[in-house]
């Protein structure tokens, strides 16, 4: 069983009115690197708004490193879709689904992987990890922040 935390554009730290930016998810991705150490991206189904750079496929892809990641992204003006999971760097991805979609069940087996974060429709973003993952610690400045809460499936 996995939870999720949907983050919307008011639970950020400048609320922009807009969701789903490329510097949204690195700041995402950078409390993940912050609390786990050392990080391997992998990403599926990514379509930025009017940018190019990223495989449309359902494949799951490896981008590198949280710092990899951070340079691809950004200065993405905004992703209309995308599945972003983090693994260990220490670790190989281990029964992780060889292809991911943003519109995935959200009890989706994510094998070893840390955490999977979806960009939805320009509308938010959804975490998704298994239940007993470290939300409020991981993400401390959302939950500082209120109006957030982390749904168990």
């Amino acid at each position: 069983m996995n939870a999720i935390l949907r983050v919307r554009s008011q639970n950020f730290d400048k609320d922009t009115g807009i969701v789903c930016t490329g510097w949204q998810l690195v700041r995402l991705a950078e409390s993940v690197q912050e609390h786990f150490g050392d990080i391997d991206w992998y990403a599926a189904d990514v379509s930025p708004y009017l940018q190019n750079g990223f495989s449309k496929t359902m494949s799951l892809e490896r981008i590198g490193s949280t710092a990899s990641l951070i340079e691809k992204t950004v200065e993405v003006s905004q992703f209309e879709r995308g599945v972003f999971v983090a693994f260990l760097s220490t670790t190989t991805p281990d029964n992780a689904r060889e292809e991911a979609a943003t519109d995935d069940d959200v009890d989706v087996d994510l094998g070893n992987a840390v955490i999977e974060i979806r960009a939805f429709d320009c509308s938010f973003y959804e975490v998704v990890a298994p239940n007993d993952f470290p939300f409020q610690e991981v993400f401390k400045w959302l939950f500082e922040k209120g109006g957030i809460s982390v749904q168990t499936q």
